[in-house]
């Protein structure tokens, strides 16, 4: 399966977040069904645990992640599934390692094209996360 890494840095810190890959994907971000799997992440300007907020077992929707990203300064350690409404296997997987880079597995390889004409250091990967969301 076709996987990306993305590095694009701005003085030492990674230059995007969730939002920004969120906002990539467009309205297919929207119409899915998001799984979590966030171990760290940091509120923007508030004293707000993310954590619970995106570890839902039954999933998020499209809206309310993009709600989620857009007040979130950073994820430092997860993992975010989409899937179609209608499907069991997830369409497209983000994948934040340590604050130090994004990785982006997609079934189709052409959803991987947004990240690549956006971002400027992206590399490809042999292999993919294989995170098991229960």
């Amino acid at each position: 399966m076709p996987t990306i890494r993305i590095k694009n840095l701005d003085e030492g810190h990674l230059a995007f977040d969730l939002k920004d890959l969120i906002d990539l994907l467009g309205i297919n971000a929207l119409k899915s069904l998001w799984k979590c799997n966030v171990e760290e992440a940091i509120a923007k300007d508030l004293p707000l645990d993310l954590i619970p907020v995106y570890n839902v077992p039954k999933g998020i929707d499209g809206q309310t992640i993009a709600k989620l990203a857009s007040i979130t300064r950073q994820v430092i350690d997860g993992c975010f599934e989409a899937y179609d409404l209608h499907s069991s296997d997830p369409w497209i997987r983000l994948a934040a390692v340590d604050s130090t880079y994004w990785e982006i597995w997609a079934k189709n390889g052409n959803h991987l094209e947004p990240f690549r004409k956006r971002f400027s250091d992206v590399k490809n990967v042999d292999d993919y996360l294989d995170q098991n969301f229960e």
